[in-house]
């Protein structure tokens, strides 16, 4: 009788009436009902009733918790992420921490069939959506569960996984990634544009060596589904995966022939940051910039060169200097004038990348964006690596600008603090810099 009358609740008055009626009696089943209920509600502007009647309902789900089966918990945790993340609804902290001290017994106390592939992910996909704070064990050994349970796992299972644990900034448990690699690739075909994006930026933000053998895999399926590649899925997949391939040389050169062709048909739906890290990715995996390719990316460039800012124009511009391509010459001066216009809100990657690049392509920069960006350098000092200090060295001594004397001394001073960093490659631009 309560699911019947739970169906004709069309507003959160209706349901907040049923939860001060049936509250304390509820059991965890019907509980997790009621916040099916309001999450399917067309929440009205302001949310406030909505918001009422969650903040009604997590009393009583937090005297259930300690009885609540994987499921349950699972499900709660679900509901309460998709409010946080759709309905900027917030659960009370109290009450995700109880749920997340549950699955920790849980993973004690139950059975080893108990925990589900998709409770795992949705667990931990949960957590990461909650921002709550996980504990590290916690992941661990959800890790090593979901190691046990790889065979199980669905191409959305993998990929929602391994992203929950790179948004929890979470060690990945090694044994953990050996099964579900291997399970990727023998489901290797199943796996959709979006899911493959997902795994490999995961992968790419977790830092790990990814085996050769999942790298082709993946490559293959995205050359059989390229056509059901988005322009933001073409951009995304390669800059993931040119940054998980380091080393690798797993990436085979009809995939690159492949995508590059993707990359043409949807160049027209390329945004700056798309153009960007497309061609970054290119030049980090040591692929050739075709003249029809550049001749699309270039017309996109200047169809939304308004939209650049300060990553997109050092990412275009560092890709074309390692190729050794040239920009025509009006997309230069449009590109060059967008990093003047937005030169503050530069960082110290970017500002070293640009200005290597200019260098590196013998432009000639005007010299009040070389004051402007070296007046954002100086002050951001502090955060530049020994990298970029050298880089930023010997682009200005190769540019022949006219170096600001605070400048040279807190490069001078910031590469003495960040010395154990040097390489010999580093310490011979700066001794040629500073000559």
């Amino acid at each position: 009788q309560l699911s019947d009358t739970l169906k004709g609740c069309l507003k959160a008055r209706d349901l907040a009436d049923l939860v001060r009626a049936h509250g304390s009696t509820l059991d965890e089943s019907q509980l997790n009902s009621f916040l099916l209920c309001l999450a399917r509600l067309k929440w009205s502007k302001d949310a406030r009733e909505e918001r009422e009647v969650l903040a009604a309902l997590a009393a009583p789900l937090g005297e259930k918790v300690g009885s609540m089966d994987v499921g349950s918990v699972s499900n709660t945790l679900s509901t309460l992420a998709f409010f946080e993340s759709s309905k900027k609804a917030w659960a009370p902290e109290g009450l995700v921490q109880s749920l997340l001290y549950r699955v920790e017994s849980l993973l004690w106390t139950a059975e080893e069939d108990d925990f589900s592939a998709a409770n795992l992910t949705e667990i931990l996909s949960a957590g990461a959506t909650l921002r709550s704070k996980v504990d590290g064990e916690l992941v661990e050994s959800m890790s090593r569960r979901a190691a046990v349970l790889a065979g199980d796992f669905t191409p959305r299972d993998i990929s929602e996984l391994i992203t929950a644990i790179a948004s929890l900034n979470a060690p990945a448990a090694p044994e953990l990634l050996e099964a579900m690699g291997k399970q990727a690739v023998a489901n290797a075909g199943l796996f959709t544009p979006r899911q493959m994006c997902k795994l490999f930026s995961a992968l790419a933000k977790l830092r790990v060596k990814v085996d050769a053998h999942l790298i082709r895999a993946m490559t293959r399926r995205a050359m059989a589904a390229s056509n059901e590649f988005r322009a933001q899925d073409v951009a995304t997949f390669l800059w993931a995966l040119a940054r998980i391939d380091a080393g690798a040389q797993a990436v085979e050169e009809d995939f690159l022939n492949t995508f590059r062709r993707r990359a043409f048909a949807t160049a027209g739906a390329f945004t700056p940051q798309n153009v960007g890290n497309f061609l970054m990715a290119l030049a980090k995996l040591g692929a050739k910039f075709t003249a029809d390719l550049m001749s699309a990316m270039g017309r996109r460039a200047a169809a939304v060169a308004d939209e650049f800012n300060p990553p997109d124009i050092a990412n275009l511009l560092w890709a074309l200097a390692t190729r050794e391509v040239r920009l025509d010459s009006r997309l230069m001066e449009t590109m060059l004038a967008r990093a003047l216009a937005t030169a503050g809100d530069f960082y110290p990657r970017e500002i070293a990348n640009l200005l290597w690049a200019l260098a590196k392509l013998g432009t000639k920069a005007d010299g009040a964006l070389l004051d402007a960006l070296q007046s954002r350098a100086l002050e951001c000092a502090d955060f530049f690596d020994a990298e970029k200090v050298a880089q930023l060295l010997w682009a200005l001594a190769t540019l022949g600008a006219r170096s600001h004397t605070k400048l040279l001394d807190a490069m001078q001073r910031r590469a003495l603090a960040v010395r154990g960093d040097w390489e010999a490659s580093h310490v011979a631009d700066m001794a040629w810099a500073l000559a």
